[in-house]
C-alpha cells in the first residue's frame, strides 16, 4: 500500500511551462486528504520550490538542492549535506579549467563569479535553453517573471574566496553548456573523486552535490525517520538527478513519459508526460487502487 509520494518538480510535477497545474494541485489534496504524506523532491533551493506553492493549500516537506537539504514546509532545517570546502574549490578549477561557468547555490541565494556581463550572458543562455525559444528577443525574456525570479536570487562575488569568506554553507554546484561533448568530458573528470555526486536535470548542465546529498538516500531515511517502508513510497522524476530514486527499490518508481532513456530504463513504471498531468494521473491510480 502506497502511503507516502514524493516527486521532482521540474520536467514531473511541473507542466513545460513550468507551473503546477489546477488538476495536479487537486490530485496532491486528495491523497493529502486520504491521509498520505506527500513530499516534494528537488534539485531548486527550498525558496524556489516553495514559491510554486504558494495559495495551492499544500503543505509539505521539502528535500532540496537534490538531497543537501530536508526543510519542513514552513522553512524549517530538518537536516543538511553541505560540499567540503576542498571538493568544492575542486569542482570549482575542473569547470573553470574547461571554460564553464559555474553557478553555487547556498541557503537562500545562488552565487555566480565573475564580472556582471559574464554573468547576464550564461543566464541568458540557461533561459533559452531551459525555458524559452532560442529566437525569442533577450528584452522579453527579462521581462517575464521566472527571469526576473532567477536573476534576483542571483548574486556576483569577485573570486572563489570570497565565496567561503560569506560563511554559507554550499550545497550545490552546477554548470550549463549547449556542448554536450565538453559536458560529457568534465563529468568523466569530475567521477574520480568518489566524495561527489555527478548528475544532471536537463542534457545541456552538470550538477555537483556531496555523495551522500542524492535524492534517492535521502529520501530513504526520511522516510525511515517517519516510520514508513520502502515499498510504501511511490516516486516520481523525470531526469538523471531523479535516478537515485528511480533506482531503488522503492514500492513503486514511476518515470514521465518525457523522461531521459535512462531514467526510464529503471523505473517500475511510466506514467503521462508533465503536460498531460502526468503526476496527477499516478496519484489518481494510487487513490483507485489502495484508497
Amino acid at each position: 500500500m502506497i502511503k507516502v509520494i514524493a516527486t521532482d518538480m521540474d520536467g514531473t510535477l511541473l507542466n513545460e511551462k513550468h507551473q503546477l497545474a489546477q488538476k495536479t494541485i487537486d490530485a496532491i489534496l486528495r491523497a493529502q486528504a486520504a491521509g498520505i504524506v506527500f513530499v516534494v523532491v528537488t534539485g531548486r533551493s527550498y525558496m524556489q520550490a516553495v514559491e510554486e506553492f504558494k495559495g495551492t493549500q499544500i503543505y509539505c516537506d521539502y528535500i532540496v538542492g537534490s538531497g543537501a537539504e530536508v526543510r519542513t514546509w514552513d522553512g524549517k532545517l530538518k537536516s543538511s549535506i553541505p560540499l567540503c570546502r576542498e571538493d568544492c574549490e575542486m569542482v570549482y578549477r575542473t569547470f573553470t579549467k574547461s571554460a564553464l561557468f559555474p553557478q553555487f547555490a547556498s541557503k537562500h541565494y545562488e552565487y555566480v563569479i565573475g564580472d556582471k556581463e559574464k554573468a547576464e550572458t550564461n543566464l541568458m543562455c540557461q533561459m533559452k535553453d531551459f525555458f524559452f525559444s532560442e529566437n525569442m528577443p533577450d528584452e522579453e525574456i527579462r521581462k517575464n517573471e521566472l527571469y526576473q525570479k532567477i536573476s534576483q536570487n542571483r548574486k556576483i562575488l569577485p573570486n572563489f574566496l570570497s565565496l567561503y569568506q560569506l560563511g554559507e554553507p554550499i550545497y550545490k554546484v552546477s554548470v550549463h553548456s549547449s556542448n554536450q561533448n565538453l559536458l560529457k568530458e568534465v563529468q568523466e573528470r569530475l567521477k574520480i573523486n568518489s566524495n561527489i555526486a555527478v548528475t544532471a536535470s536537463f542534457h545541456t548542465n552538470i550538477e555537483i552535490t556531496d555523495a551522500r546529498a542524492q535524492k534517492g538516500l535521502v529520501l530513504a531515511e526520511y522516510i525511515q525517520n517517519l516510520g514508513y517502508k520502502m515499498e510504501e513510497v511511490m516516486v516520481l522524476g523525470d531526469s538523471m538527478n531523479d535516478y537515485s530514486m528511480l533506482s531503488m527499490d522503492f514500492g513503486a518508481t514511476v518515470a514521465m513519459q518525457n523522461s531521459m532513456a535512462e531514467v526510464k530504463r529503471v523505473a517500475k513504471y511510466i506514467t503521462k508526460s508533465n503536460d498531460e498531468y502526468g503526476v496527477a494521473y499516478a496519484i489518481e491510480k494510487v487513490l483507485e487502487k489502495f484508497y
